[in-house]
């Protein structure tokens, strides 16, 4: 039964800082109202939330039954901001996260959920389900208590007694993603085509590699789920109508490796359908995959779009070895590099540092043999020490000697409600085989990286030191 005699009230957010210029259409949130509403119809009343102001007054105004909020590392207290003060204003609402930014350990799900009281629920993995398992359970209970009876699968809640975990079976992922029905299409994004918010559509789900260091490695992810390519088609062609007209250019493509697969070429050849059509989008934020062959071909006709990632995060076979990842063959790469090259393609390699097993020598030599692979732009990011990896273990941090501090994410802070909102991130800063000093001095090269060898500015400059016959590393270095 309903709580409260009427419809479910649900507001579900994905809420962004008012100073994130880069802030995407919530399609999560999305996904998951669509799917709620196809199975419940009538039972149920869902609004969505982007802005933690426009959520502040909603909950001021109209307190819901439940609330429900994503948790990624660049939101994750703004959700808890919006969770303390939905419980402030109703104690009877149901608060509910759900997202990677969850520990895998269960001491350390227990202390996450102790500490943070206000919630009441989370959903640590994908959540279209296991929110309807939430409702189901919901609407046949009269009485809250009786919510947390049992376990729900899917979901996560401490025991009554406030010291045990209560965990619902993991859930079988969706095989057909096309069941959830698109929120672009049947119309729950329309509000968000405001000018301000990116569009974000996924095509695929799940990522078959393992590198430890990415939360998306869990074995839970390991097979890959498609959308249908008529599916985004469709919503592609109903953005481009209504996208194309604002300043917003550009255009999110979730997916974990976009373009290793036969169909993605389908995917790219409507986005340059749309680019000669609207003018959008004139650039796409995407990670693409590591069978390089298949993503050239997948993507060739996108231009300048984007920038080929052909990211390796370590040259180190040791280091590779340890976080789990295996870099395409030295022969391969340079290959792939001459052939993006030629094409006036741009190509991005990423490092990590620290890594286990990487040291300061080890690391130079790699971006050493990055430039004489051709790689057009290297960045090396500092490694954030994410949860749901092995990384928030202290004993995996013991091993390799691991050094960390916290620092405040980019244009994800302000004031809401009259409350100071920061987001933070742990990274490490050293180990057992790459010291403080060195970790610095890594920082340090990267900024001239960044400034004489990934700038176009000097281009110039990298034409004369080919002319006279000197290596760009030498130069970095001098």
């Amino acid at each position: 039964m309903r709580l409260n005699g009427n419809r479910l009230k649900i507001f579900l957010a994905d809420l962004t800082h008012s100073i994130n210029a880069g802030a995407t259409i919530p399609l999560n949130i999305g996904l998951i109202a669509s799917y709620a509403i196809m199975k419940f119809k009538n039972e149920i009343e869902v609004k969505l939330f982007k802005y933690p102001d426009k959520l502040l007054q909603a909950l001021m105004e109209e307190p819901c039954d439940i609330l429900g909020c994503s948790n990624y590392i660049w939101n994750s207290n703004l959700s808890h901001w919006a969770c303390k003060v939905a419980k402030e204003r109703n104690q009877k609402v149901l608060t509910c996260m759900g997202g990677p930014n969850f520990p895998l350990l269960d001491c350390q799900k227990i202390r996450f959920l102790q500490e943070n009281n206000y919630v009441d629920i989370v959903i640590p993995y994908e959540g279209e389900i296991a929110f309807v398992n939430i409702l189901e359970r919901m609407l046949e209970e009269r009485d809250r208590k009786y919510i947390f009876r049992d376990a729900i699968d899917g979901c996560v809640f401490l025991h009554s007694d406030g010291k045990k975990l209560v965990e619902g079976n993991t859930i079988n992922r969706m095989d057909k993603l096309d069941s959830i029905l698109s929120p672009y299409t049947n119309g729950l994004l329309d509000e968000f085509f405001d000018g301000k918010l990116v569009p974000m559509i996924q095509t695929a789900r799940g990522c078959p590699y393992s590198c430890n260091y990415c939360n998306i490695s869990n074995p839970y992810y390991s097979k890959v789920k498609l959308f249908d390519t008529q599916y985004i088609n469709d919503e592609l062609y109903y953005i481009a109508e209504r996208i194309s007209d604002t300043s917003i250019k550009m255009l999110q493509i979730a997916d974990s490796n976009y373009g290793m697969y036969k169909r993605d070429k389908d995917i790219s050849q409507i986005i340059k359908k749309l680019q000669e059509k609207h003018n959008w989008p004139l650039g796409l934020y995407v990670s693409t995959g590591k069978q390089f062959d298949n993503v050239i071909e997948s993507t060739e006709m996108l231009k300048k779009s984007f920038t080929f990632s052909m990211s390796v995060q370590s040259m180190n076979k040791t280091v590779l070895k340890e976080i789990g990842r295996s870099n395409i063959p030295i022969e391969s790469y340079k290959a792939t590099s001459d052939i993006l090259s030629m094409k006036d393609q741009s190509t991005l390699a990423e490092c990590i540092v620290p890594l286990p097993y990487e040291t300061y020598v080890s690391y130079m030599e790699g971006v050493r043999n990055l430039i004489d692979l051709g790689a057009n732009r290297i960045v090396t990011n500092t490694l954030m020490i994410l949860n749901g990896t092995i990384y928030k273990d202290d004993k995996y941090k013991e091993k390799f000697g691991y050094a960390t501090k916290f620092r405040i994410l980019p244009y994800c802070y302000g004031i809401y409600g009259g409350e100071k909102v920061f987001e933070c991130e742990e990274v490490g800063i050293s180990t057992n085989t790459l010291s403080f000093d060195e970790y610095l001095k890594i920082r340090e090269f990267s900024f001239l990286i960044e400034m004489l060898f990934n700038s176009s500015i000097f281009t110039e400059l990298g034409l004369c030191l080919k002319v006279y016959e000197l290596h760009y590393y030498d130069f970095l270095m001098f």
